[in-house]
């Protein structure tokens, strides 16, 4: 989702006429964004926001700055009906106990590793600047405001003073970090001789390999951490047949912590962060 929401980012600044449709929907996405996963939400918001006001900045042209505005102001708006429903869906001692479980901590910390992300967007402006393409040039405004707002959102606890596992958009920054990547080697091969469509090909399949084989370890390594083997399925099953709300007791940080999630049931000793 966060692919086709960049991807649509980018042929939305490419336009040069107002879409107010295309604009709605495209915010509607981001927005919905915070189905799949907080931390894609954050970046994915982040994102449209730094480059809105890059566009409203730099770019003369009323018809893609009002595009991106109004993209925005739907973004908000699913983010806050969304907001607005969960909010009344759980009550304080749920949410209280959610933000337990997922670690929130109260921290002012700068991180100085996250100063890569201005960096990578120095070299992105600075290759914008050098591109003679309008849609290219919009390709690199783009990248350029992802990494912009992955610093934000790594950083967001010196403002908030809440810090909630930053380390969660990293691989996001990367995403965006390896498509600069390969946006500036492909106008690199673009002007050599010997590149041509079935060259392309052939690369393009073994970077695709390539990828594929990554995820493929990764999703191993991380089964064995986060996955739930087939008896703990099992017991988790067994708890939601229990009629009523079943008051559970165990020493296992795991059971206290997946009971509540996953069930009705309730535990003795509740999960908390350290």
């Amino acid at each position: 989702m966060l692919c086709l929401v960049l991807i649509g980012a980018w042929r939305l600044a490419c336009r040069q006429e107002k879409t107010p449709l295309r604009s709605v929907l495209l915010g509607c996405g981001f927005g919905l964004m915070t189905l799949a996963h907080a931390y894609t939400f954050a970046f994915g918001m982040a994102t449209p926001s730094v480059f809105t006001a890059a566009l409203w900045a730099t770019d003369c042209r009323r018809e893609r700055r009002w595009n991106f505005a109004l993209c925005l102001l739907s973004g908000v708006v699913v983010t806050g009906v969304y907001a607005f429903v969960m909010a009344g869906a759980m009550d304080a001692r749920t949410r209280a106990d959610s933000l337990e479980i997922i670690g929130l901590v109260h921290s002012r910390k700068f991180y100085l590793i996250t100063l890569i992300h201005p960096l990578v967007a120095g070299l992105g402006a600075w290759q914008r600047l050098r591109e003679t393409d309008d849609r290219r040039r919009a390709a690199w405004l783009l990248l350029t405001c992802s990494q912009i707002g992955v610093f934000l959102c790594r950083n967001s606890q010196v403002v908030t003073g809440l810090l909630l596992q930053p380390f969660h958009f990293i691989p996001l920054g990367s995403f965006t970090g390896c498509l600069m990547f390969f946006l500036w080697l492909a106008d690199c091969l673009s002007r050599r001789a010997w590149w041509n469509k079935r060259v392309g090909a052939a690369a393009a399949l073994i970077v695709l390999v390539w990828a594929l084989a990554n995820e493929k370890i990764g999703a191993e390594r991380t089964f064995r951490f986060f996955g739930f083997p087939p008896d703990v399925e099992a017991g988790l099953r067994w708890v939601r047949s229990v009629p009523g709300d079943p008051l559970i007791l165990s020493l296992s940080m795991e059971t206290n912590e997946m009971v509540p999630l996953y069930t009705a049931g309730k535990v003795q000793v509740p999960p908390a962060a350290p």
